[in-house]
Formats: C-alpha cells, sequence, structure tokens
C-alpha cells in the first residue's frame, strides 16, 4: 500500500515539474520577444484603416496589424510570417525563407 501512496506522490510531483516547466518556457518566450512562425490568414484592404490578420502556428494566437493601401496590396494571404510575442512585430515574407515583403517596424522591406 506504500508503494500506491509513493506512486502518486510521485505523479503529482511530476505534475508540477511540467506545470513549472511549460511555464518557464513561455515566461522566457514572452521575455525574450521570440519571433513565432505565422501566416497571412486574411485581409481587408478596403476598410478605412486597411488590415492585415495573421495566425501563429504555435499558440493559434490571432492578431492584426494596420498596414497603407499600398502595403496591403503587396501582402498576400499566406504569406509566411515571424510574429513576435511580446512587441508583436510581424514580418511578412513571400514564402518561408523567402524575401522580406513588410516589416511592422519599419514598413515595406
Amino acid at each position: 500500500m506504500a508503494f500506491l501512496g509513493g506512486l502518486v506522490g510521485k505523479l503529482i510531483g511530476l505534475a508540477v515539474l511540467l506545470v513549472v516547466l511549460v511555464l518557464g518556457i513561455g515566461i522566457w518566450a514572452y521575455a525574450s520577444d521570440y519571433a513565432v512562425e505565422a501566416t497571412v490568414t486574411k485581409k481587408d484592404c478596403a476598410a478605412a484603416k486597411p488590415v492585415v490578420f495573421v495566425k501563429t502556428k504555435m499558440f493559434g494566437i490571432e492578431d492584426s496589424t494596420e498596414v497603407s493601401g499600398h502595403e496591403c496590396g503587396i501582402i498576400q494571404v499566406g504569406n509566411f510570417v515571424r510574429y513576435h510575442l511580446r512587441t508583436q512585430r510581424t514580418i511578412v515574407y513571400q514564402a518561408e525563407g523567402g524575401t522580406c515583403v513588410y516589416d511592422s517596424a519599419t514598413g515595406l522591406c
């Protein structure tokens, strides 16, 4: 019976360790402004303030970035994106490993 108590304690300890590990990784990723991969999911170039929508592959974060009408015309749905978690900096590329199209910090590349 003592074996069962020890096993339960070890499982609880393991669960707590995993939660602490996941939280630690999340805090590190946010603090370091880690860039995750994302995709342009849609855009609205006809709006008063044109906007591009992105969704990250990891975490499923959905965000939008206001752009100029000219920039909106260049950015395409399906473009590859590097999305920075803390600053929300959005860098759009034609494709993964491709040419930079737009950077929310500097405008067109």
